[in-house]
């Protein structure tokens, strides 16, 4: 099918009214009543959808039971406005929330904070929860630092398990889908009284893998001249199974209530996922310098693949008491935590195991037409980076450390003119040990308006801030390592040529002839001995190029003014658009240059001419986000959104480098033709509920031209030598992969109900997609990978 084909299919499910499906307890309600919803992720304390001065997303589980999607990542993609994700393989993700990457935006799982400690990045592959077993997910997107303080600058995601007295018995599913996926799902709530109740869940998933690429799958095959200069015929080199993946997850919920005061609950979580991947390392025994047939120093280098086992797994416990003094006044502790053990390919492999600890206390009180929410919360990270496959590629300093986030905030939320005016104020002060023994301040001043009983118009000022991660503050990276002196065999002879021709003087034009005497010939003998020694002195061991973090890194600050309004404009059609302008200050990237040469931050015996991660860059987000929604009536009902996204990131002035150096003019970082996140994404949803128990839900996406890179540098492979480009050059014809010009992602679900207890339903993944490559990553991929659809049936069973 032709992408004109996909997007005429696309625009006509848009254009038909979408459904309501009516066995779902909160789709029973009216757009008005959804409108109504008490949400927590604003403020942590419940509030009407309606009042939030946040632009807010809620996923409710009658779109989580309906949706085709099969993670949590395809599900946010399919239904969440300003959230966008670029597969890189099955499981594994880019994705961005209002432009910025996800070390920008905070995931939390009952309250738990999931982002990794070296990256902040979340690890989407290391999730593994029943859709089934959520409750809701509420997006909150734009600044939420007074409230969640570190890394929720773009906004928050909050995963809501269900508690145990939300279904009472035994809910199982299972389904088998092409490509071979299947998964089984068991879920159990039990209400032992009417104070107790408690909730238990499994899964187990299994996934043979995309059809991949001949020049991958095939022990050989020939590469066409369009890769390369000529057919090539080549030896695959990735022979082993590294596309099946086996994931398992199991999870307990309790709430206990004590007293008419007094409210306990619990909620455990564990998941794991079984999978080899390829490690890569450039080992230096395998390069050497030489000069090239420019007269330039070049690289020579040469990787070694080998298959590991990936396995990662995740647990994560929450306890909470909430106590009610009184209507006006509630406090709440909660204590969590979240333990991550993780395999990074990066540079040659490693395995970490990281752990969070989170003690959280807000007290929410009202006095007057004031509601006050104040709190503090103390964060424990312990980082563990001791097992490094391969050291000389990659080392950390401090490889087992422990590091504290200390914060305080207040919250004000004045109500005037009989609730139809609202301010809010507030501030957090927050400590991040990693950095220095500064507090940073994150201020918000937002209001909303009602103008009748359907019209609330919002806006404000809000900032936050992202901790630069363990990847860009201890990190040790060596991209390219050479024996010394044997790696300079052949460049002396060049080098010393050139220092004797400087040395005498010689004009150009008489260089030929001045380098053919025996005279300057002797010199040049006369110079290697010395050349060699003063390099073997100068680069003890190892020729090395590598990065490392500069020396006084600072948090980046999102500053974010944000306008929205939500309107109930009849009782069936309802409209939110919300415009946000973010200006981003400090942000952190690597030097586009080789700025010092300093002694190995981890092997005191080296010397490295390095790159440092530091605030090289300011720029800013603005975009708009717009939802429709029209209910027909109890059956139909149409959702559309747009997203519209554009940012802007230059380098700054810094003490560092000079930005008007050709290098740095050469290496945009803002790619207007393929933006990493699509300018326009169009969204629609078509839901139908018929009789005899039939539910149909389509869902549709249109984006436009998207390239993931790494910084600056494109993700470009080399078909014959089976390798992404080196970071440090290579003479190898490459490609560039992943580039989109648009994307269009179709997914269904038809329920039908069989009985009370019985039904079964079909469902299909980005439906009109043939294998092909949506994005990679040149750090944790050794080679593209591809993705495509996935239709499947399955049935749910009760008891």
């Amino acid at each position: 099918m032709t992408k004109k084909n996909i997007l005429v299919g696309f625009l006509s499910c848009c254009v038909f009214p979408f459904a309501l499906a009516q066995d779902d307890e909160i789709l029973d309600l009216s757009l008005e009543e959804l409108m109504s919803l008490e949400v927590t992720s604003v403020s942590k304390k419940a509030q009407r959808l309606q009042d939030v001065p946040s632009s807010l997303h809620v996923i409710t589980a009658g779109d989580i039971s309906h949706s085709g999607a099969v993670t949590i990542v395809e599900l946010l993609r399919e239904l969440v406005p300003g959230f966008w994700a670029a597969s890189i393989d099955f499981n594994k993700y880019e994705t961005y929330l209002r432009n910025s990457g996800s070390a920008s935006y905070l995931v939390l799982l009952d309250g738990t904070p999931l982002n990794d400690l070296v990256t902040s990045n979340m690890q989407w592959d290391n999730l593994e929860i029943p859709l089934s077993a959520i409750d809701r997910i509420e997006v909150v997107r734009g600044s939420a630092g007074v409230i969640y303080g570190a890394n929720s600058a773009s906004g928050v995601i909050s995963i809501f398990s269900k508690a145990g007295s939300d279904h009472n018995g035994w809910l199982v599913s299972t389904d088998v889908a092409v490509p071979l996926h299947s998964c089984t799902n068991v879920v159990f709530n039990k209400q032992l009284n009417e104070d107790l109740s408690v909730g238990l869940y499994g899964r187990y998933r299994y996934f043979s893998g995309y059809e991949q690429m001949p020049e991958i799958e095939n022990e050989t095959s020939i590469v066409p001249a369009s890769y390369t200069e000529g057919d090539t015929l080549i030896t695959n080199r990735f022979t082993g199974d590294d596309q099946t993946v086996h994931t398992f997850a199991a999870g307990l919920s309790t709430n206990w209530t004590i007293n008419n005061k007094l409210q306990l609950s619990g909620r455990f979580h564990f998941n794991g996922v079984k999978q080899n991947i390829y490690n890569q390392v450039y080992r230096p025994e395998r390069s050497r310098l030489f000069i090239a047939n420019s007269g330039d120093i070049a690289v020579e280098g040469r990787d070694d693949v080998s298959l590991v086992d990936d396995g990662r797994s995740r647990i994560t416990g929450n306890l909470r008491a909430d106590y009610q003094f009184s209507a006006d006044h509630q406090v709440f502790l909660r204590v969590s935590g979240n333990q991550e053990f993780y395999h990074s390919n990066l540079f040659g492999g490693m395995n970490s195991e990281n752990s969070i600890i989170d003690f959280e206390l807000q007290d929410n009180v009202t006095i007057g037409f004031n509601n006050l929410s104040i709190g503090a919360n103390y964060r424990l990270l312990n980082y563990n980076l001791d097992d490094i496959f391969y050291e000389g590629a990659l080392n950390y300093i401090g490889r087992e450390n422990t590091e504290t986030i200390t914060g305080f905030f207040i919250q004000d939320n004045v109500e005037l003119l009989n609730d139809k005016l609202n301010l809010y104020i507030g501030a957090k002060a927050e400590n991040f040990s990693l950095i220095n023994n500064r507090f940073y301040l994150s201020p918000m001043a937002k209001v909303t308006g009602a103008i009748g009983d359907h019209l609330t118009l919002w806006g404000g000022f809000s900032r936050s801030f992202t901790i630069p991660p363990y990847q860009q503050t201890n990190i040790v990276v060596n991209f390219l390592r050479v024996p010394s002196p044997e790696g300079f065999t052949d460049i002396i002879p060049a080098l010393a040529t050139e220092v004797v021709v400087e040395e005498a003087g010689i004009p150009d034009s008489e260089v030929a002839a001045f380098l053919a005497t025996p005279e300057a010939q002797a010199a040049i003998a006369n110079t290697i001995p010395g050349l060699q020694t003063l390099l073997g002195l100068t680069w003890p061991g190892f020729f090395n190029t590598g990065i490392t973090n500069g020396n006084s890194t600072e948090p980046t600050s999102f500053s974010n003014f944000e306008v929205g309004f939500r309107w109930q404009m009849t009782e069936d059609l309802f409209l939110e658009s919300n415009f946000y302008h973010t200006l981003v200050v400090d942000d952190v990237i690597n030097s586009p240059v080789v700025l010092d040469t300093i002694a190995s931050p981890t092997a005191v015996t080296e010397r490295m001419e390095t790159a440092y991660y530091g605030n090289y860059i300011d720029g800013s987000n603005t975009g708009l986000e717009t939802i429709l929604k029209y209910q027909v009536n109890k059956s139909l009902v149409l959702e559309l959104s747009h997203t519209l996204f554009h940012n802007e990131r230059e380098y700054k002035e810094n003490d560092d480098f000079d930005i008007t150096l050709d290098t740095v003019q050469n290496s945009p970082l803002t790619d207007e033709e393929f933006p990493r996140v699509p300018q326009h994404i169009f969204r629609g949803r078509l839901k139908y509920s018929g009789p005899s128990g039939i539910h149909l839900t389509v869902s549709g996406l249109y984006a436009t031209a998207f390239y993931n890179k790494f910084g600056t540098v494109n993700p470009r492979y080399q078909f014959d030598q089976q390798r992404f480009e080196p970071f440090f050059g290579d003479t190898a014809q490459a490609f560039d992969v992943g580039r989109n010009d648009s994307r269009a992602i179709v997914n269904f679900k038809l329920n039908k109900t069989i009985s009370d207890n019985l039904s079964v339903y079909l469902y299909g993944n980005d439906v009109f997609s043939s294998p092909f490559v949506e994005s990679t990553s040149v750090l944790t991929l050794v080679y593209p990978r591809q993705v495509g659809r996935m239709i499947g049936l399955g049935l749910t069973f009760e008891i």
